[in-house]
């Protein structure tokens, strides 16, 4: 039995296959390895149920078989009993809404802001394969259209990259020096861009399907600002601490793969992406706006799934009405969820290694560092290396153990980017190419 048809309590009936169970299951936080596995017994359970009903749902007339709906408090007993006997604990508000995005009667929306080069769109892309989402938006696209509707002459800030679109402004005294010029291009373009980015989303939210838009647009305040015109729109900001990792990022999408800034435009213009990055986090840190630390993509992962499944779940059910505060345009509901997240890593290590190494104590360390610091992005910030296992957000069942071998995150193996830098200046092909976490256990 790979369907099963269900009969929700409004009286409407879907029909879920085992696709579906599984996509849920992910959405949920499942492990890749694990969800397959769960949704097949799921759909066996109802159908052993099922079974026993066969003599009584044959007509008498004819003494064919009727189809037979399996009400939804089964339905969900079933899911939960198994998710019980895999050992993840799901939340009522969790689950409610993993089955309403499923269902698209509701959308959401997670916002990747960051400058170039901090893998948002390599993070948008694992995380849309986790969460079951089919469109990723790039506010580059988002760009390049309106280019088409004005000449470089008429908006030359419009037509620069983003890092040197300073150079194109006009009206800015020379006194304020370069960081100013630098930072009043960018918000000047991430405006330029706001308008169709926020009628895009809307249309899309509307239609209740769900999206990640990441680029280098999405300014603090242009977050804050969807963010409070609908409310299931979630802002991170992307960030890499440390410098000269960000700067090891941008060999791969050089032409000569080269650090050598006559031949790499990323290095020619590297201290103006520093410079917004820093802009960014100073604002996030302003407005409570959650920062990831995108030096290992696993980790980054597990910390922006988790908080978003905690944090939608607490709106969707009317916990909190609203995730902006209008008073102080910020976002604490979202900044406290992610920083409970990262004290639960530190203080429940769920899952033993074979050996007990340092790693996970510098796992430790770099959550409480990031918790004391305000996960400052700034240049002098001095960060001790780290290997994040990111699977040891999970407790597993005994003798299931097996299924979780090879997800050993190093951050080396993050640094591999990806050479797809053909027309987009600020298109962010990042790192990371393991096992995603999982992480249903976690109840922020």
């Amino acid at each position: 039995m790979d369907s099963v048809c269900v009969r929700r309590p409004d009286g409407t009936v879907r029909r879920y296959s085992e696709h579906h169970v599984q996509s849920v299951l992910q959405f949920l936080g499942c492990k890749l390895n694990h969800a397959p596995n769960m949704a097949v017994e799921i759909l066996r359970d109802l159908h052993q149920q099922q079974s026993t009903m066969a003599e009584s749902a044959k007509t008498p007339a004819t003494g064919t078989e009727e189809t037979e709906c399996v009400e939804y408090s089964a339905f969900r007993q079933a899911v939960y009993a198994v998710l019980a006997s895999w050992q993840y604990r799901v939340p009522d508000a969790q689950y409610d809404l993993a089955w309403c995005v499923r269902d698209r009667r509701r959308g959401i929306c997670i916002l990747l802001g960051g400058t170039s080069g901090c893998g948002k769109s390599t993070l948008a892309s694992l995380l849309a394969s986790r969460l079951g989402v089919t469109t990723v938006l790039s506010t580059d696209n988002i760009r390049n259209v309106l280019r088409s509707f004005v000449s470089e002459e008429e908006n030359p800030v419009l037509w620069a990259s983003s890092y040197h679109a300073g150079e194109s402004l006009v009206d800015v005294e020379q006194d304020g020096g370069v960081e100013e010029r630098v930072i009043r291009g960018y918000r000047d373009q991430a405006e330029a861009v706001f308008p169709q980015l926020r009628t895009t989303v809307q249309q899309i939210l509307s239609r209740r399907e769900s999206v990640i838009i990441e680029g280098v647009h999405l300014s603090v305040d242009v977050m804050l600002r969807l963010a409070e015109e609908l409310p299931m729109c979630l802002p991170f900001v992307i960030c890499i601490n440390k410098e000269a990792k960000h700067a090891e990022r941008f060999a791969t999408r050089a032409k000569y793969m080269t650090l050598e800034p006559r031949f790499n435009k990323y290095m020619k213009y590297f201290e103006n992406i520093r410079l917004i990055q820093n802009h960014l986090c100073r604002e996030a840190d302003k407005y409570s706006v959650p920062k990831v630390d995108n030096t290992n993509v696993d980790r980054s992962v597990a910390v922006i799934h988790s908080t978003m499944l905690s944090v939608l779940a607490h709106i969707a059910n009317g916990t909190f009405p609203q995730l902006v505060d209008t008073d102080t345009h910020s976002t604490p509901l979202l900044r406290n969820s992610k920083a409970m997240m990262l004290r639960l890593i530190r203080e429940r290590p769920l899952r033993r290694w074979p050996a007990e190494s340092n790693d996970a104590h510098e796992d430790q360390d770099v959550a409480t560092n990031e918790e004391k610091s305000g996960n400052n992005c700034g240049p002098e910030r001095k960060e001790s290396n780290h290997s994040g296992h990111a699977d040891g957000y999970h407790i597993h069942r005994s003798g299931r153990e097996n299924d979780d071998e090879n997800d050993d995150d190093n951050d080396d193996d993050d640094d591999n980017g990806d050479n797809n830098d053909d027309n987009d200046d600020d298109d962010d092909d990042g790192d990371g190419d393991g096992d995603l976490a999982s992480h249903s256990d976690i109840a922020i």
